[in-house]
This record gives C-alpha cells, structure tokens and sequence, in this order.
C-alpha cells in the first residue's frame, strides 16, 4: 500500500485575510495509506457527517479510496475502501447525478 501525504492548514484566517499582525499559519503533515498510485483526489462529505472526507483516485491500482473524517483531523478508511474503478482517466470528480442527495463520483471516459 502507497501512502497518500495530506498537508492540512491549521489555522491561516488571519494569513489569507491579510492581516500582517497574525501568526504563519502551521501546517502538519498526515500520512494516509491508500492503494498504488495515488493521482487525484477530491474533498466531499460523502457520508453527511458534516465532516470533510477524502477520496483519492489510485491509478496504478484502478481503484479509488475513501478516506472518511472525523472533523478532529484524522481519517480513516471507509468500509470497502479501496473501491474497484478498473482503468482510471486523467480526472474524477465529485457530484450528486441523479438527484437522490448522495454524492456521486464522476470518471470521465476515455
């Protein structure tokens, strides 16, 4: 298994308003483990949690992970995860198709 290197920003309100008196935003790195390849990723509340998952299109291995958040900024990887996409395009990309209120993922064919 590969590992995904997510950098995740702490706190840069006061940095991106502007503001010169802040503080420099730290940054923490978390190693995810995911499958082969690791190319694409998209941030989405798939599990309407309200917290902020990952998915991450594996290309090597043809198959996309779902890494769910527990808004404390840990993941952890979703039941069935890595799921089997088989040949993965350049792109993905995260949307609710058909209308039922779930969030779908989108490939695009080649």
């Amino acid at each position: 298994m590969k590992t995904f290197l997510a950098t995740i920003l702490l706190s840069a309100l006061g940095f991106l308003a502007g503001d010169s008196t802040a503080r420099i935003p730290r940054f923490r790195q978390v190693s995810i483990p995911v499958d082969r390849g690791p190319r694409w990723v998209a941030i989405a509340d798939v599990n309407h949690d309200e917290n902020p998952d990952i998915l991450v299109a594996n290309a090597d291995a043809g198959s996309i992970s779902v890494l769910l958040g527990d808004g404390k900024g840990k993941f952890s990887s979703g039941p069935g995860s890595p799921i089997p996409a088989g040949r993965l395009p350049n792109d993905l990309a995260i949307a609710d198709m058909n209308g039922d209120g779930n969030l779908d993922v989108v490939i695009p064919k080649d």
